[in-house]
């Protein structure tokens, strides 16, 4: 649930299951619609944001202005206990349903990044206040949520193009020398940024490992 997540880690996968209005996930770092058609400022502080026509959940129920609003509304209620409740509540003030596709956002002030704010996935409302297991608009759905384990199917009613993969399986291994070892020898076919870089070179040369590299926008540093 993107209301919850806690690491970049969680958010990635949250983002395939649940598609936000606009994302970065590009090396130019520039805003793409995604569940949003378009991003229209009335004025510095008043945002109209139109839903993409025909977008359906995972379960197959149409995905709406209310939808939207429920998302980032039950994100600034205090009782949902959301971990980005309080960027969100410093920078929207309210929301208006105008129709079936337009959601009208106040801001409390003028917030130079509030379009790429929307990389936030939107929830089912329906399925959240039934207390449904998370349903988004993504290429896959959830399937289950275990302790350690997540596995999801293709969503047959994502908008975008079908997934190649029917089924995602995700499992946490504590132990960085058995992650290492599950992926080299077969048991698993993927690791995301959990390599040491003096091992890189030497797990790239194991004939069923290929090492993908690309631009972040992540900063570490070292403090002293």
């Amino acid at each position: 649930d993107p209301r919850f997540v806690q690491t970049s880690l969680e958010t990635k996968i949250s983002r395939i299951i649940a598609t936000p209005l606009v994302s970065v996930d590009q090396p130019s770092m520039e805003p793409l619609m995604e569940l949003a058609e378009k991003v229209v400022p009335l004025d510095p502080v008043t945002w109209d944001v139109t839903v993409r026509a025909g977008v359906r959940f995972s379960d197959g129920t149409p995905l709406t202005a209310r939808d939207v609003a429920y998302t980032f509304e039950s994100t600034l209620d205090p009782a949902t206990h959301a971990n980005t409740y309080r960027a969100f509540h410093e920078r929207i003030s309210t929301l208006e349903v105008l129709d079936e596709r337009t959601v009208r956002f106040h801001l409390n002030e003028p917030f130079a990044t509030f379009v790429t704010d929307l990389d936030f996935g939107i929830l089912s409302e329906a399925a959240d206040r039934a207390g449904k297991p998370f349903v988004g608009a993504g290429p896959y759905r959830l399937v289950s949520h275990k302790p350690g384990k997540i596995v999801l199917e293709r969503n047959d009613f994502f908008a975008g193009p079908a997934p190649r993969l029917k089924r995602l399986i995700f499992e946490t291994l504590i132990d960085a020398n058995a992650r290492l070892l599950v992926l080299v020898g077969g048991s698993a076919d993927a690791m995301l940024d959990d390599l040491r870089l003096d091992l890189v070179a030497r797990v790239a040369e194991r004939p069923r490992v290929k090492v993908e590299t690309g631009p972040s926008a992540i900063l570490t540093y070292l403090m002293m």
